[in-house]
Parts: C-alpha cells; structure tokens; sequence
C-alpha cells in the first residue's frame, strides 16, 4: 500500500507568509494547520489550501505541535513552519523514501537553509542547521520548554539530502522583534526552574557566542549578514540572563 504524508504548520499571525508555505505542500497528502487565533488574514488565505484548520489557544510550542501530531492521519508527518518552504527536489525525495522506507528509520533529519539580509547563509550557527522534522505519526512527539522546543523520537534517524528553505526575519527591526520575544520565553522558564544568574553569564557567554559564531564557524564569510547574525546572537544571550536577573529581583 502506497504511504501518506501528513503535514503540520502552526501558525500566529502569518498572512505574509502562509500563501507560500501552502503553495509548497500541494503535494502533500493532508495539510494540518493548529493557528492560535490570528487576527490577521492566517485563516482565510489557509482556507483555500486545506480544511484541516484548527484553533487552539497558545500553550507553548510544544502543545501546539503536538495537538497537530494528534490529528495526522497518516503514518508519516511532515513538520513545517509558515516561513519556511519545501523544494520540488525535497518533497520528490520525501515521497520516494517513505515508499521505499525498509524500517530502519522512524524519523529523517532535514537541512535547512535560511534566507536572510538579502542572501543564502552558508556559514556561522545558522548553516548547516539539521532538524528532525519527518517522522512516523506513533514514534515521536515534542518536547521542551516555551522557546528551543525538541522533538523527541524513538528509534533512528537518517538523514536527506535536499533543503528545506528558510525564509527568515525580512529585517534587522523584525530580527530584533523576534529575539527580544525568545529571550523573554527563555528568562521566564528559567525562573520558573528557580535558575539564577552568575556574572559569567552575562560578561562572558555573550561574547564566547560571537567568537564561535563569527570566527569559529566562519560567519564572516557571509559578509554583513554573517556579523549580525552573530552579533544579534551574542546580544539574545545576554539579554535571556539580563532579564532572568531582573525577574529574580522582582
């Protein structure tokens, strides 16, 4: 019998890029979208690409993303965010290996590769991003805290050989925007653990992270956008332990 794909998006707010998305997985055998009650036109332009649309308050990342593994009815599931998009090249390849899938593999890794300052980033901690995002529906699920969720599988995992594309922050004002948000999620689960900040933390990790991202994994070869991209890292760092010590005093 031939093998289904499933595929799951979650989505907030997303009308400049769900359209894109979608028009990526036509291909796909089911299309699930878990929205968390958009109030911008998300919804409608979904409506002419699936009618498996869902909302569902926002519970973390993980909640999300599990409650559209729930509803998959296929054995395979393909996890998407709306600004990324699949190439012809990937979903060929995504059809051929759960055909010919022997067991071996209960999940496969995906490249990534993110668009950003008008360029393909190709060095730095951006590239080469793997993540785990086509498994089968009963052998993973995700797992985590509010930002940096995983998803957790049983068994093995290969590896394919075409991208997924990456259309990430349209600016360094939306970068910032982004950031500042993650960093936020990260504090507030950290002083939910009881976590406490060190001076360490906030003189040293945040310039040891643009060494490593600018100089070590040479993201000064991606020319303007590789230095920002590292100095922005750097910057989410201190700003994750700046605002953990604020709640700590509060």
């Amino acid at each position: 019998m031939k093998s289904k794909i499933s595929t799951v998006i979650i989505t907030f707010n997303e009308e400049n890029n769900i359209k894109d998305c979608l028009e990526s997985l036509k291909w796909a055998d089911e299309v699930i979208l878990v929205d968390a009650f958009s109030s911008d036109k998300t919804i409608q332009i979904a409506k002419d690409y699936t009618d498996k649309i869902f909302q569902k308050e926002w519970q973390g990342y993980s909640e999300q993303r599990n409650f559209g593994l729930s509803q998959a009815r296929n054995e395979w599931v393909l996890f998407l965010d709306a600004d990324e998009r699949m190439s012809d090249a990937l979903a060929l390849e995504i059809r051929e290996i759960i055909q010919d899938n022997n067991g071996l593999y209960n999940g496969y890794y995906i490249l990534r590769q993110s668009f950003y300052l008008g360029r393909w980033i190709k060095h730095g901690e951006w590239y080469p991003d793997l993540k785990l995002r086509l498994i089968k529906k009963d052998r993973a699920i995700w797992s985590g805290p509010s930002v940096h969720e995983k998803l957790i599988l049983n068994g093995k995992a290969g590896y394919l050989k075409n991208p997924i594309y990456h259309y990430t922050y349209r600016d360094i004002t939306h970068h910032l925007e982004k950031f500042n948000h993650y960093s936020t999620l990260f504090a507030q689960d950290a002083f939910i653990k009881g976590e406490k900040v060190r001076l360490n933390q906030l003189l040293f990790k945040p310039f040891i992270r643009f060494i490593r991202s600018y100089f070590f994994k040479l993201g000064l070869r991606d020319g303007f956008a590789g230095f920002v991209i590292a100095f922005m890292q750097a910057l989410e760092v201190f700003l994750r332990y700046a605002k953990l010590k604020e709640l700590n005093k509060t």
